[in-house]
């Protein structure tokens, strides 16, 4: 018996595997085998702005055979201790391949949702047909293939549907080994956040509507284990969430001055949303692109952020004759109460944003939760809708249709859908009501099955091609990373062949995306003071606001930090050297010359940029700077440290005096090159370069604070003449440490050693789990034989 149920699994796997490549093939032939690469311009751009850059950045590391702690590639510098582990997979591909590896990840972790999703599915006692079946639609769901355009999702996904299978395997089998893998497969807390809350809706809605061999005591108990063996993972792998945690809770969007969560408790309405949004969420569970595609999205808050919650017309189906079917008025009664609470989750404000821990108002993987559910429960509804014969099903089928083809039409015309979707949507709809209502047919699932595939092959091929993407065109015509920029940089770079730290700052982006590209740093190369992250440098952010770069409580500008490009003077302070222009400049910017031009390019150079770090003799609190417009504040920075209220009252530096009349007008490029020349002598002279190590000497005639262009980190340990001094927040977020006068050597080094002793003796840890795993492997298999 047991042999025969492998061979009738793997039967379903091979007919599963043959038909998602076929339809793979079909719906994305464009990129496999044209001229297309899965690389979007438009509204989801994040894949040639940040998974292209970011990816390079470690390729780059893996090929020089460098691995920092801190790299100023990132804006201008960060901690790269984590992004280091989320980029790995992809590290020993060239670099000039990296643009092959989207359509291929998504290709391998779309196909892996569906097989561990199919594996889930027979697991929980259904057939192979409507495993199959159920399999394809999760793989082809909406949250995959729209979020897929975003490289995060498809992997998401995947993850979700391998821990249920966990979760089922151990209920079963009390095959504990696998289950501390867990937090080693997700991605961030929040994941195991999200995934905790998934696992716990699956336990109550697995015992009310699948289980029926336990007590509730029974149950719960293997639960509340499986939930231990998953923590004793959480505990091995805890060092690595230490610095993503840090990362996260000391981001702009969570410490900062513009965090989230005072945001959304100050809207008018927690319990209440837009019309625009109802309509969104309903027009979007039915269709991912009902409500306009890419670009011409016309739906609530934006194309990712919305709900991605469509399960399928087929799952939506189902699940109004499905709750008919049970005699059980309980199971009616549950079913119905379950995806109540899941809608609510979703519809009401303060319950959606409580999925995010207060800190966003997105769907993202919290909105997933809806149609997975839907899908599952679709699964062992359409089990028991095929062995009824109740006749009373087909007035209910029928009914569901015709809801669903009127709430299809009514929101076609509300969102001005091409005629093209609508009309697939509602024939799709009308032809899986015929083939349920005649639900008794012998091939039924096969038929449902390949309406569904006709349907998913004829609407996302319609799709995927509305979208704009990169080409090979725009490979020829170098409107991509590697233009006439990468070869103007990289000559900059060998002509400068000493120690000298400087910056380089471009009017444009290389990526010629919808969204400006802010991170051509990490793929070109070098040292610039753009970056757009989910968690830029909170201190860097901080320094933005307080000097009035960035509007202050602008949540998406901690995220798209342009640099300084208005501001000439802190061009100057932060050591921009070059800056390389495509026509957007009518004149030279102050303080910069003229040095070629090449193509449409036009190159200025900066002789008098200031250095990595230089001495402030006198003192100044934030307050001080508050009756000053922003760019008297940046004349004033030239002579004064600004420094917090206690280390300002710790500090024996010459106070502030202060002077409104200050006039950043007045004080021209004339003035800052003498300003250069006169301060020369406290600027920290570089004598050993390292991105998270820094080896230098300084001379002060009187007692000062070196002040480095270096965001602050308390991992940043100083050492001065060989011991170990405090350093301080100066500058609203720069890292600062105090001297009395004399000359010292100076060294810099960014890391903690406790996390990282901690994250050794963890990666043993995890070595010798992996160790375990599979000695228990082949002793089965040995077992087995």
């Amino acid at each position: 018996m047991i042999k025969k149920s492998s061979q009738y699994l793997l039967q379903s796997i091979f007919i599963f595997s043959i038909l998602y490549l076929v339809t793979f093939a079909i719906i994305y032939s464009s990129f496999l085998f044209g001229n297309q690469y899965f690389i979007f311009k438009d509204i989801g751009s994040d894949t040639i702005n940040a998974f292209l850059p970011q990816s390079a950045y470690i390729t780059d590391l893996k090929f020089s055979g460098k691995s920092p702690k801190w790299s100023f590639q990132f804006g201008i510098g960060q901690d790269v201790r984590n992004i280091q582990k989320t980029f790995s997979l992809i590290s020993c591909i060239a670099k000039d391949s990296l643009i092959n590896v989207p359509i291929y990840a998504h290709l391998v972790f779309s196909f892996l949702s569906g097989l561990f999703f199919l594996l889930f599915l027979r697991h929980i006692k259904l057939s192979n047909n409507i495993a199959v079946l159920f399999a394809l639609i999760y793989c082809f769901s909406s949250f995959i293939a729209l979020g897929g355009t975003w490289y995060m999702y498809t992997l998401q996904a995947m993850r979700v549907a391998f821990i249920l299978f966990l979760f089922e395997h151990y209920i079963k089998y009390k095959k504990w080994w696998l289950v501390p893998i867990i937090p080693l497969l997700s991605s961030s807390v929040v994941f195991l956040f999200h995934i905790s809350l998934i696992i716990a809706f699956y336990s109550i809605f697995r015992y009310y509507f699948i289980e029926h061999s336990y007590t509730v005591k029974e149950y719960f108990r293997k639960v509340l284990s499986f939930g231990v063996f998953a923590f004793l993972g959480f505990v091995l792998y805890f060092p690595k969430y230490l610095i993503k945690l840090y990362k996260i809770l000391n981001s702009p969007r969570i410490s900062g001055d513009v965090n989230q969560s005072t945001k959304l408790f100050t809207q008018s309405n927690l319990l209440i949303d837009t019309e625009l949004f109802y309509t969104t969420w309903i027009g979007r569970l039915i269709s991912g692109n009902i409500a306009g595609i890419g670009n011409a999205y016309q739906g609530w808050y934006n194309y990712l952020e919305a709900p991605m919650n469509s399960p399928g017309l087929f799952s939506l189906l189902l699940l109004i004759p499905g709750i008919f079917i049970f005699k059980e008025n309980r199971k009616k009664i549950f079913l119905i109460s379950f995806f109540i609470v899941l809608v609510l989750f979703q519809v009401i404000p303060v319950l959606r944003y409580s999925l995010w821990l207060f800190q966003g108002q997105y769907f993202r993987l919290a909105g997933f939760i809806l149609p997975l559910f839907i899908i599952i429960c679709s699964a062992l509804l359409l089990e028991q809708i095929l062995r009824s014969e109740n006749r009373k099903l087909n007035f209910f089928i029928t009914f569901s249709g015709l809801i669903l083809v009127s709430i299809i039409i009514i929101l076609s015309i509300y969102f001005s859908t091409p005629i093209f979707l609508s009309a697939c949507l509602i024939t799709c709809s009308i032809l899986y009501v015929i083939v349920l209502i005649n639900r008794n047919t012998k091939y039924c699932v096969m038929i449902l099955t390949m309406l569904f595939l006709i349907n998913t092959v004829i609407v996302e091929r319609f799709v995927i091609n509305k979208r704009i993407t990169l080409s090979v065109s725009d490979i020829k015509n170098e409107r991509y990373y590697n233009d006439k920029s990468q070869t103007i940089i990289s000559k900059l770079q060998e002509e400068i062949n000493d120690e000298t730290f400087f910056r380089i700052e471009k009017t444009f982006g290389s990526s010629y995306a919808m969204h400006k590209s802010l991170n051509d740093a990490l793929y070109q190369g070098f040292y610039g003071t753009k970056s757009y992250q989910s968690f830029n440098n909170n201190q860097y952010v901080r320094f933005l606001n307080g000097m009035e770069v960035i509007a202050p409580n602008n949540e998406s500008s901690t995220r798209w930090i342009s640099g300084f490009l208005t501001r000439p003077i802190l061009l100057h302070q932060f050591g921009v050297k070059y800056i390389i222009d495509n026509g957007q400049l009518k004149s030279n910017p102050p303080g910069f010359i003229l040095r070629d031009r090449l193509d449409q390019f036009t190159i200025y150079e900066n002789k008098t940029p200031f250095p990595l770090g230089r001495v402030l003799y006198k003192k100044c609190v934030s307050n001080d700077l508050s009756q000053y417009k922003k760019h008297q504040k940046d004349v004033l920075l030239l002579d004064h440290v600004v420094l917090a209220e206690r280390d300002y009252s710790n500090s024996s530096l010459a106070p502030f005096l202060a002077n409104t009349s200050i006039d950043p007008h007045r004080f021209n490029i004339d003035s800052l090159q003498r300003k250069y020349i006169y301060t020369k002598s406290t600027f920290f002279k570089l004598n050993q370069f390292k991105e998270d190590n820094i080896r230098g000497s300084i001379s002060l005639f009187d007692r000062g604070i070196l002040c480095f262009s270096i965001p602050y980190h308390r991992d940043w340990k100083i050492k001065v003449n060989g011991t170990d001094y405090n350093t301080i927040r100066v500058n609203f977020g720069m890292l600062g440490v105090e001297l009395d006068k004399g000359n010292y050597n100076i060294e810099l080094e960014f890391g903690n050693p406790i996390i990282e002793k901690l994250s050794v003796i963890s990666s043993i840890f995890v070595l010798f789990y992996i160790i375990i795993i599979l000695s228990i492997l082949v002793i089965s298999f040995f077992k087995r034989d």
